[in-house]
């Protein structure tokens, strides 16, 4: 919603007394909550967020309120019911009960009137140490049916809300334990599940027990794309590629990146799985030739360990690519040759076209469409992971790289060593 001068979400202008509780106030403009007086007005129980300009104005939130991403399920679609680590989950006024009997959502989705579609919440979550340094936690199964995940959330004191930073782990809406190892000390557990349309359940009850053992190692992280020198487009594709290590396991990652060779971090994704690859579609309006990534890794234990890439690259959204006076119009050969994880492709224009750059295999099957799309005159560069279009791993062995650009056609051959 929006607002010329003043509100945006809302805009309470009485004096006459009102409450306002178990709100979102969201991506307002130029405000999320204001009211013209602060007399008579009872503001409990709500988040605002996001909004332009001011979240609250004209009155104090007390510290029932909160103010952070609601993480609704899809708002592009209009849909808000309260996704995977939602603060608004259970975090209504206390005596204001869901239908499922758990402490009521902020949001139009909670309380006892509300067309309720998230899964209720875990029941019966209990906590029991299996030797020095494992955790068992545990919970009454629910019916898989439509369910997707459940997630476990842990804290090292008692009464925590949970949230992104406090995920343990998921694990399948076909199971109902969870082993957390290894654990120092006492902890403290809740679990709830979501659905397969991304709506979060509420939480379980808190549940603890406590070890002897001790994980104070953190995860070792090295990015090994990209690794420095390469130069993007905006719409172009980077690959991030990483191997991440911990004698514990790694539970999950989370991925930034730097503009200005480190100084300043902007998160791309969080919670990602320790999979060694990320895709980022480079958005339009990034440029910048001290650009960094960096990747942050959790152990079970929380332990944090983070890695940047070696050298800085650079996105360039002004000019065609490496050169401005290409001699050809040619496909390069790739580098290295043979490779195994990543390989750089190059190739350069010496007029305006469109450039289709494909990788088949010796049987002629296509197995990685890498450009399709209009280029200026320029030369470029682009990272090959040895995937496919379906994101899977090729085998080793011989591939054909084509590119028709205008009248052009040229191929070269690559050669992946798993």
């Amino acid at each position: 919603n929006e607002a010329l001068y003043a509100g945006g979400n809302s805009m309470l202008v009485s004096s006459v007394s009102t409450t306002v509780s178990g709100c979102h106030f969201t991506f307002g403009v130029p405000t999320g909550f204001q009211a013209t007086a602060e007399a008579g007005i009872v503001y409990r129980y709500s988040n605002a967020w996001g909004n332009s300009s001011a979240d609250v104005a004209g009155i104090v939130p007390d510290e029932t309120n909160v103010s952070a991403d609601p993480r609704y399920a899809d708002t592009l679609a209009l849909d808000y019911h309260l996704g995977l680590h939602s603060c608004g989950i259970d975090a209504g006024d206390p005596a204001v009960l869901d239908p499922d009997g758990s402490r009521g959502d902020i949001g139009v989705f909670g309380g006892p009137d509300a067309e309720f579609a998230a899964p209720g919440a875990v029941e019966n979550c209990s906590a029991t140490a299996v030797g020095g340094e494992t955790i068992e936690v545990s919970w009454t199964p629910m019916l898989p049916g439509g369910l997707s995940l459940y997630a476990v959330y842990a804290d090292t004191a008692s009464g925590f809300a949970p949230s992104e930073p406090l995920l343990i782990g998921t694990v399948p809406a076909t199971q109902s334990s969870f082993t957390h190892t290894p654990v120092a000390g006492c902890r403290w557990y809740r679990v709830n599940v979501v659905n397969a349309a991304g709506y979060a359940g509420g939480y379980s009850n808190e549940a603890t027990t406590c070890t002897g053992g001790a994980d104070l190692s953190p995860p070792t992280i090295t990015v090994t794309a990209p690794a420095g020198g390469e130069i993007f487009q905006t719409g172009d594709t980077l690959h991030v590629g990483w191997i991440a290590a911990d004698e514990s396991g790694v539970d999950s990652v989370s991925i930034e990146y730097s503009l200005d060779a480190g100084t300043v971090w902007t998160l791309l994704a969080s919670g990602e799985p320790n999979d060694s690859l990320y895709s980022w579609a480079i958005p339009a309006g990034i440029e910048s030739d001290s650009c960094r990534v960096r990747v942050t890794a959790w152990d079970p234990s929380l332990n944090e360990g983070a890695g940047e890439s070696a050298g800085l690259f650079t996105i360039d959204d002004t000019v065609t690519g490496l050169d401005e006076m290409p001699v050809a119009t040619a496909l390069l050969q790739n580098y290295p040759n043979p490779f195994n994880g990543h390989t750089t492709i190059a190739w350069s224009l010496a007029e305006a076209a469109f450039v289709d750059i494909r990788i088949y295999d010796t049987a002629g099957r296509l197995v990685r469409t890498v450009v399709s799309a209009g280029r200026g005159p320029g030369s470029y560069r682009t990272v090959w992971n040895g995937r496919d279009d379906a994101g899977r791993p090729v085998a080793s062995g011989v591939y054909f790289m084509r590119m028709t650009a205008g009248e052009t056609r040229q191929a070269r051959k690559i050669v992946y060593l798993r």
